[in-house]
């Protein structure tokens, strides 16, 4: 019988079932030899496996493997098991008595098994894609039982070493374009062309209904959907005899730049099967609009009917087509480069031989590719020994694979820039793969390289040696040599070089160049200078036999991130890079130490001794984020000033590392916190090093990641002499100070909100600022005084000190003549609490109506040199009438006191700056003292204070007390100064 049909571009069209039939038939011939192929390849369990996988899904049987639950889905669409596969169940359970299945109830269309499978790229290690097609008309629940029956069946085979990935296929929805959802071992649906391209040329029918796309002949591709119209409707073929996944026509020209970003992350773990299709990618790009897919060549060979086995084999038609792409581009060495993936892939030896009995098609059809390709017998041997390959040689070929990936990738990358001019529909899914590009491929400063994508199997190093050496700029170099002679070193040994040792090291070990069983040594070094002719000095690393081990931080960095890094969850992609686990390393480079005469069990090893030495002389923080990025971050090195200087750091190492530690993890990120982890190398003090970093980092998350803390906190650290406090503000905000008077000078400042002081608990650990600051939580402005001792020998007037914590935690510390702790504290209190009625005017400070609390406190010192400041809390009322005080208010109108433009207001007598210019304070001082009995000197304190009309800052923040209390200070200077003087 025959059919004419009018489509498209064809005018009339001649169907004829005989040629249907006899399609039909070629097909299925073809499949078959392929399906013996492989079996070949299999040993005798895995075989029974593979042969009975149709069965399986066929029936439902408890005592089958991937039985479920009686409701599980099961039938294949017009399966009927063969006696062979029947006889063979017997072996898996002899209770099981075959039923025939009603076409209705039959759930599974069809199984195909896609990949290597029966060709040439087949190996030992070859897992099976399985393709399950099931009916549309299954319900979630019922898919969810097949997917459970998938994974028992992937289960029982692992137990004879064959591994199965099944796939449930909607063949309704795949044609649709509805892939399955982007996730780690799948490209979701940016690859949909391409991944039907390669299902059509490479899959193994085992069973159910047959490809429609074989019943399609290659001259009809373009009109592929009216001819299986045609082919159905004139009931050539029955419905329920095939199943459609859709026909190959033309790619969207974002498909090649998915596949392409995709196949650059699988490159992480498979360069050379990841450069394969990246160059087919290439090829088909090259041909677009019309590309010529090999799953068209692969069709048009059964058609012809002319063709050997070995021609339909698809990794034959992969290779031929990407030998005549890149003969044709004239790139002789991208050629070699394929032609090496190809043959690692195949993965037979050719150099090593057989035994005579053992035959293998594989290898004799790849000999013939060898043969053709002129390779010598040398090449071959030092191939077929990439598993023996050291760190050297894999760094080399590591360059050449990324090379040519990054070429394939830059072309790619161009070719959609030029053709695709539509917003992909698929933004999230390339975003994703875009950023598992960039994790594994992008270069950045100290981050760690991955050198070994499954390129040799074991690349450790027996004897690895990390030596010092100085540039001519004397900045320290390190160098890591695969060799252990301290005293003869052969340069054709060296592997890699940093400027930090840390780098160095955590690089060998990622890299699995630095096992346990590695015999590691860091030769030590101190630097001399050497006295060049014109005078200059050049600093050398001199070094003696003396070297350490670093057993101990390797066992240190196991226990820190063991290896293989498991790879991260997709959703980790969804958002930015943040650290997950942080390492900070220090002393690993230099064998000097400060030489202290010291109690190592009650160690500050911040500030040692009486010059404030640190026992910190290098250190570095690794970082491993969600995007599986481990970066080193190493500070900065400045050459020496004088031969006794350290090349590797200055006294600013361990905070300038602080504020990078800080930017890592924000104070207000949703994300969670970073294992952190401290590793000192093995001295006599590293335990106590090792114990104050430790309680240090703790410090840290405790005042800027907790609740208890406002997100605005200043924490201040006593390091090596220097004083050095961070606060987050838009981000960290580090500075340092010389001296105890600088840094309170700038905890004076104002704040834009409420930002608390957190000292470190050993640095001023003997000062009243940090009991001050220690004080329990309060909403109240806190005061604290103490009266300072007074030198017997002289008649100077007593003296206290004053603190005041404001209201956002600004700190101010004033010195002032005191009589007795009333006249000091009532006073200053009279004088808060009517700052604060005049910053309850304000919109910040409404909530609390002027009863904002005032806490004073009396500070005792010290008993012992190990106690702390006692803080003890007093009451201070604000009645002045007994103390034979009033009132002195001053009206600023302008923040800088000594371009005078204020008014005093003593018992309201009104003293203003333009009736008395310079002499202001001398006339003011001049009515109290008239005022007093006998003329008494004893300080005068101002008890109220208007700023209204000055300017606020720079900021244009509103006021707080700490201005109040600044300009106070200032004026009572001035007033006491000309009260003494008259």
């Amino acid at each position: 019988m025959k059919s004419h049909i009018a489509l498209e571009e064809n005018p009339i069209i001649t169907i004829d079932r005989k040629d249907v039939l006899l399609r039909k038939k070629k097909f299925l011939h073809a499949n078959q030899r392929r399906i013996d192929r492989a079996i070949q390849a299999l040993e005798y369990n895995q075989q029974l496996i593979f042969e009975l996988l149709p069965l399986l899904f066929h029936v439902n049987h408890p005592m089958l493997p991937g039985y479920v639950t009686q409701n599980t889905p099961c039938g294949l669409s017009g399966y009927k098991p063969s006696e062979l596969q029947l006889k063979q169940v017997k072996k898996l359970s002899r209770s099981f008595r075959y039923q025939a299945i009603n076409a209705r109830g039959q759930a599974i269309l069809s199984i195909f098994v896609m990949g290597s499978m029966g060709t040439l790229g087949q190996t030992r290690h070859s897992d099976l894609d399985i393709w399950v097609c099931f009916d549309p008309k299954l319900t979630h629940t019922e898919i969810d039982e097949l997917k459970k029956k998938c994974n028992l069946i992937a289960q029982w085979a692992q137990q004879y070493h064959l591994e199965l990935c099944f796939f449930p296929i909607n063949n309704l929805a795949f044609k649709a374009g509805e892939s399955t959802p982007l996730s780690e071992e799948s490209s979701g649906s940016t690859q949909h062309h391409l991944l039907l391209d390669e299902f059509y040329r490479s899959a193994l029918y085992l069973g159910g209904r047959l490809p429609l796309w074989w019943f399609v002949p290659y001259a009809q591709e373009d009109n592929y959907q009216a001819y299986c119209q045609h082919l159905l409707n004139n009931k050539f073929i029955r419905e329920n005899e095939v199943v459609d996944l859709g026909g190959l026509c033309q790619i969207p020209a974002h498909e090649f730049i998915t596949a392409a970003i995709w196949q650059m992350y699988k490159a992480i773990q498979s360069p050379y099967k990841s450069l394969l299709k990246l160059v087919l990618l290439e090829t088909y790009a090259h041909q677009y609009p019309a590309p010529h897919f090999l799953a068209h060549q692969y069709k048009q060979y059964i058609e012809l009917d002319a063709c050997k086995i070995d021609d339909l084999d698809p990794y034959l038609l992969l290779l031929t087509n990407l030998e005549q792409y890149l003969d044709d581009q004239n790139s002789s060495k991208r050629l070699e480069m394929v032609r090496r993936c190809f043959y690692f892939k195949v993965d037979k030896a050719l150099s090593k031989s057989k035994p005579k009995t053992h035959h293998s098609w594989q290898r004799a059809l790849l000999q013939q590719q060898v043969t053709r390709w002129h390779w010598r017998d040398d090449q071959l041997e030092r191939l077929d020994n990439r598993k023996q390959w050291r760190a050297i040689e894999v760094m080399d070929e590591r360059k050449r694979l990324v090379s040519d990936l990054m070429s394939s990738y830059r072309l790619l990358s161009e070719f959609v820039r030029q053709h695709d001019n539509q917003n992909s529909p698929l933004h999230a899914e390339i975003t994703i793969l875009g950023r598992k590009l960039y994790a594994a491929f992008e270069r950045k400063a100290g981050k760690v390289e991955w050198i070994n994508p499954d390129i040799s199997p074991d690349i450790s190093e027996s004897d690895l040696l990390f030596i010092p050496h100085l540039d001519d700029s004397g900045l320290l170099q390190w160098r890591l040599f695969a060799h252990r002679d301290l005293q003869h070193v052969d340069p054709s040994t060296q592997l890699k070089s940093s400027r930090s040792l840390a780098e160095l090291i955590i690089w060998a070990y990622c890299n699995e160049i630095f096992s346990k069983d590695s015999r590691a040594l860091v030769k030590t070094h101190r630097l001399e200078a050497t006295e060049r002719p014109e005078g200059a000095h050049h600093f050398e690393a001199t070094t003696s036999a003396r070297s350490y081990s670093l057993q101990d931080l390797f066992l240190a960095l196991s226990e820190w991130q063991s290896l293989p890094l498991p790879a991260p969850k997709q959703h980790c992609y969804t958002t930015k890079p943040y650290p997950q686990s942080i390492m900070l390393v220090c002393n690993l480079e230099s064998s000097q130490e400060p030489i202290v005469d010291h109690d190592a069990s009650t160690l500050n090893a911040f500030n040692v001794g009486e010059n404030s030495q640190s026992l910190i002389q290098q250190t570095h923080l690794a970082v491993l984020n969600s995007w599986n990025e481990l970066s080193i971050l190493s500070p900065r090195q400045t050459p020496p000033a004088s031969a006794k200087g350290l090349s590797t750091g200055d006294i600013d190492m361990l905070p300038n590392l602080i504020t990078e530690l800080l930017l890592l993890i924000p104070s207000q990120s949703k994300n969670p916190l970073p294992k952190i982890s401290v590793f000192c190398r093995a001295s006599p003090r590293s335990q106590s090093i090792k114990q104050r970093l430790e309680l240090l980092l703790k410090q840290l998350i405790s005042c800027f990641h907790s609740t208890a803390q406002p997100s605005h906190a200043r924490f201040i650290l006593q390091y090596a002499g220097r004083y050095h406090l961070w606060q987050y503000r838009t981000q960290v905000h580090h500075r340092s100070f010389d001296s105890e008077a600088l840094l309170y000078r700038y905890l004076a400042e104002s704040q834009t909100q409420l930002s608390p002081i957190v000292f470190d608990r050993y640095s001023l650990r003997h000062s009243p600022v940090q009991a001050m600051t220690n004080l329990p939580s309060s909403k109240a402005i806190q005061v604290g005084y103490r009266r300072l001792p007074q030198d017997s020998s002289k008649s100077s007037t007593p003296q206290a000190e004053i603190y005041v914590l404001d209201e956002r935690g600004s700190l101010f510390i004033d010195r002032v003549a005191c009589r007795d702790e009333h006249s000091l504290l009532r006073p200053l209190h009279q004088f808060i609490r009517t700052a604060i009625d005049r910053l309850c005017l304000t919109q910040q400070h409404q909530e609390f109506f002027g009863v904002y609390p005032v806490e004073f406190y009396r500070l005792s010192a010290p008993l012992s040199a190990d106690s702390q400041w006692l803080c003890q809390r007093i009451e201070i009322t604000t009645e002045l009438h007994n103390l034979n005080f009033f009132n002195i208010q001053a009206i600023a109108n302008n923040d800088d006191i000594e371009q005078l433009d204020l008014s005093f207001y003593c018992d309201e007598q009104e003293f203003h700056s333009l009736d008395y210019g310079t002499k202001l304070y001398r006339r003011v001082a001049s009515y109290i003292l008239a005022k007093r009995r006998q003329a008494e000197r004893y300080p005068c304190y101002i008890t109220d204070l208007d700023l209204s009309r000055s300017h606020s800052d720079e900021q244009g923040q509103s006021r707080q007390m700490v201005d109040y209390l600044r300009v106070k200070s200032k004026l009572e200077i001035h007033l006491n100064r000309a009260l003494q003087s008259i």
